[in-house]
């Protein structure tokens, strides 16, 4: 039995070990409302094949997809697009470090199908 789908709807850094990448691919960009009763917001969130949670993206990591994807900035043309995902330990949120996901370039292929 796979048991992430206890683990909540929002995949969280906490839930990734620290220092280990992740390559994952996009399945889908949609807008969520987050948050209880009268303090929900719009927020992005980041569907990927290889977990059942969504990540939510706030500002800095919409900027690290975004210039990973050559400046590609609508989501539909991210779909099927991969990605490096890992567990930043050393991320700062009001003034304190708690760690946080962080997205970077998935590696190249090159058309003989290696790894550049």
């Amino acid at each position: 039995m796979n048991v992430t789908k206890f683990l909540g709807n929002y995949l969280k850094a906490k839930d990734l070990p620290p220092n280990k990448e992740f390559l994952v691919t996009i399945t889908s960009v949609v807008v969520e409302e987050i948050g209880k009763d009268d303090k929900k917001a719009p927020h992005t969130v980041l569907q990927v094949r290889e977990f059942e949670q969504g990540i939510v993206l706030r500002k800095t990591s919409l900027s690290q997809i975004i210039t990973s994807f050559g400046g590609v900035t609508e989501t539909d043309e991210w779909k099927g697009r991969q990605i490096i995902m890992f567990h930043d330990p050393m991320v700062v949120y009001a003034g304190a470090v708690v760690g946080g996901i962080r997205f970077k370039p998935a590696p190249r292929k090159e058309p003989n199908g290696q790894t550049a």
